[in-house]
């Protein structure tokens, strides 16, 4: 059965493009999606998916950020730099893959009306959203 919101949209179509616009690494966009959750959509399923793909994004965005910076002065060795940057880019392109592993599942969860369930990342949106709600 399809679940439509308040604009007559699909709610799981919405909770998709989330995880895509995880994928593509559209942080403003995903976020913007979250606000339309919150504002217009007010489903509480909606909302917890929409969070947990910005979530992901921001998870992923983080880990890059601190291998780059740990691995960079290594990078400007003479002679054994490139190894160092060969290194990065492998690390980057396997965390690259096993989180598109997680986007693709987490995507086929939610087109079937499930949760997503993403590791970690789902119990870190669950205390992002009751904290919020206890707060408001």
């Amino acid at each position: 059965m399809i679940r439509k919101g308040a604009t007559n949209l699909n709610i799981c179509f919405v909770a998709v493009f989330a995880f895509i616009l995880t994928w593509i690494g559209e942080p403003l966009l995903s976020g913007l999606l979250i606000g339309y959750a919150v504002l217009v959509e007010k489903d509480n399923w909606l909302i917890d998916q929409t969070v947990q793909a910005f979530f992901l994004g921001f998870v992923v965005s983080a880990v890059s950020l601190v291998l780059r910076g740990a691995l960079y002065p290594f990078t400007l060795i003479p002679y054994i730099g490139a190894a160092f940057s060969m290194l990065f880019d492998i690390i980057i392109s396997i965390l690259r893959i096993l989180v598109l592993v997680f986007i693709i599942i987490s995507a086929v969860n939610v087109s079937k009306g499930k949760d997503a369930n993403v590791p970690v990342i789902s119990k870190l949106s669950k205390w992002g959203i009751g904290f919020v709600q206890k707060r408001g």
